[in-house]
């Protein structure tokens, strides 16, 4: 069964979510003093172990041919991007 859930997510360099194969991540939005993933699941499939990274602007990206760019979040004076790794 398709359903949209929000996960917040940690504002570090690395990080895993649980999420169900066929997964679409809709959106990276602040809300509720944190930043948060919408993601579009199908609760009935298999969950996998999804890792995420966060980087900031001006510093090296390690491994970019293994990682999928998702959205750009800013915190104070600070610019990140998000990435997944494919």
């Amino acid at each position: 069964m398709h359903k949209i859930f929000k996960y917040p997510i940690s504002v570090k360099d690395a990080f895993s979510i649980d999420l169900p194969k066929g997964y679409e991540i809709l959106a990276l939005k602040h809300k509720d003093e944190e930043e948060n993933l919408w993601i579009l699941i199908d609760d009935e499939q298999p969950k996998e172990k999804v890792n995420f990274y966060i980087h900031g602007t001006g510093r090296v990206i390690e491994n970019i041919d293994k990682k999928e760019y998702i959205d750009t979040f800013i915190l104070g004076f600070f610019v990140w991007h998000l990435f997944k790794e494919i």
